[in-house]
């Protein structure tokens, strides 16, 4: 009878935090999950920043064929980290970022981890509207923790963003300790996947600096006005330093199914 209702009740923690029942998580996994501060955004807020999760149609749909194609190579090759980048600005890499990210969020049972690596920008934070007290640089340089900085979105999806853009150290990337910070999270999270949302490749050499800490790298292209030759480029470069898990075609209007985004 012990047995039983300590299993009840674990069940009934795990619902609470957005767990599916009969999932279990390390104690100390847990702990470090739920020691974030939950945040749940506003379905208004993502639609007006074309965030396609609480509405079905086609760019829903695309993006849940991207989860699902992204999920089954990350399973295949056991890659973990995927850095999210664009050959300029504007191509809608932190609406991609985000919309997977929410797709993998649905999934109950798998744990999964957003980060902002585009500082100068910060698009991320607006985009979920979400506001943290600290930005991501403080994380990536040791000031403050992840408990104090990252917030938790449902049960398995942990969110690292800044408020706003701003002048930082342009070596951060580069040094030890956001190479040590990335790895804690990962052992402290033990999420399935991190996605990384990294600065536009053209822009500086920001991209590269974060190509090699991850395993992975998706390349967003904007629909009439992301040249092939500039997608040419960006792969060429970065698949000296991760592999290439593929390219999104962004803001088409002409697609399979009338889709917002095509993968190949």
């Amino acid at each position: 009878m012990d047995k039983l209702q300590a299993a009840i009740a674990q069940a009934r923690q795990q619902r609470t935090a957005g767990i599916a029942p009969g999932i279990r998580l390390p104690t100390d996994k847990t702990q470090a999950w739920d020691a974030l501060a939950s945040f749940t955004p506003d379905p208004k807020h993502l639609e007006r920043n074309r965030i396609a999760v609480n509405t079905r149609g086609p760019a829903r749909a695309a993006l849940d064929l991207l989860r699902t194609r992204l999920l089954e190579l990350a399973q295949k090759n056991s890659w973990k980290r995927v850095m999210i980048t664009s050959p300029t600005p504007g191509c809608g890499k932190t609406t991609v970022s985000a919309g997977l990210a929410l797709a993998i969020q649905r999934q109950v049972e798998r744990r999964s981890v957003l980060m902002d690596l585009d500082q100068p920008r910060s698009g991320l934070g607006r985009a979920l509207g979400l506001r943290p007290e600290h930005d991501v640089t403080e994380l990536l340089s040791g000031g403050v923790t992840a408990a104090e900085q990252m917030y938790r979105i449902g049960g398995n999806l942990a969110v690292s963003a800044s408020a706003k853009g701003h002048n930082r150290d342009s070596e951060l990337l580069k040094s030890s300790r956001a190479r040590d910070c990335i790895d804690e999270i990962e052992r402290t999270f033990a999420p399935d996947i991190m996605l990384f949302d990294s600065p536009p490749f053209f822009v500086s050499d920001d991209a590269m600096a974060a190509a090699h800490l991850m395993d992975c790298v998706i390349i967003v292209g904007a629909a009439e006005q992301t040249t092939i030759a500039e997608i040419d480029a960006t792969e060429r470069e970065l698949s000296q330093h991760c592999n290439i898990a593929g390219v999104v075609l962004n803001k088409c209007r002409f697609g399979i199914e009338h889709s917002n985004y095509d993968y190949h």
